[in-house]
């Protein structure tokens, strides 16, 4: 008897895991709850530009806690550096935060699932990194007048969470990882990165000046690392043990050049 040759038919390969930037993720249907942080920002910032909204009434600052307006701990979240004399300011501080919320935060709203499921979750963990930055910045300034304002604070917190998502496994990174101490050194660097590129030239200025008394930075670092160790913390409390079905696969993030 001879052997006879059976054809072998081909299995099916399983398909690729579909690879999703960051900018078709934010642009995904099912992610419209990142949206509202921008829309929100965007209708403050048009308020800012009619003289509807006002520092005065808006910002945060250890005075305002002073005089009892503890509300200013939200709502400077949603204010940025607009003013009639220098209207440029507050239109690329505005640009900047979001840019780079739009390329962090679809991948932590992700993380809480789709619709109306991840809305309540996602934005309780942005709110929470941005009021944690803010009083963060209160103790360490509690005689200080100095507003403080934008959405910086909450950026790094989301930036901080995305660090600790891991989108090949379920569980959130730990503390002590080759990516999360990289996360470390990328909050350093890129807060040291914007002192001096915006913080730079007005320090000169006042020395030119002659300024007498310490001088001060107009960024608000302390806000931004109270955001980032929110950030850190809180996504892995509250950020669920796997990720919903649909979303984790084959997710990459790019890492925003961003500029808070």
């Amino acid at each position: 008897m001879s052997d006879t040759a059976v054809p072998v038919t081909d299995q099916p390969e399983s398909p690729e895991p579909q690879r999703i930037s960051a900018g078709n993720l934010m642009f995904d249907p099912r992610n419209w709850p990142v949206w509202l942080v921008v829309v929100a920002t965007g209708v403050v910032l048009a308020g800012q530009v009619a003289g509807v909204v006002t520092m005065e009434d808006w910002a945060f600052s250890s005075e305002a806690m002073r005089e009892g307006r503890w509300w200013t701990l939200l709502t400077s979240m949603f204010l940025h550096g607009y003013t009639p004399e220098a209207p440029w300011l507050g239109y690329v501080h505005f640009a900047s935060n979001m840019w780079a919320y739009l390329n962090l935060a679809p991948l932590v709203a992700a993380r809480f699932g789709k619709g109306w499921r991840g809305v309540v979750p996602f934005h309780r963990l942005y709110v929470l990194c941005g009021l944690t930055g803010n009083l963060l910045f209160w103790q360490l300034h509690p005689q200080s007048d100095i507003p403080v304002v934008g959405a910086s604070g909450a950026v790094y917190g989301v930036y901080a969470a995305v660090m600790r998502l891991d989108i090949f496994g379920e569980k959130v990174r730990p503390f002590l990882s080759y990516t999360t101490v990289n996360a470390v050194w990328f909050f350093i660097w890129s807060n040291a990165l914007v002192i001096l590129i915006f913080g730079g030239p007005y320090l000169l200025l006042q020395i030119l000046q002659g300024q007498g008394g310490p001088l001060n930075i107009p960024i608000a670092w302390e806000a931004h690392l109270g955001g980032f160790v929110a950030g850190f913390i809180l996504i892995g409390i509250i950020g669920g043990r796997q990720w919903p079905n649909g979303w984790r696969a084959g997710i990459q993030i790019i890492r925003a050049p961003i500029l808070l």
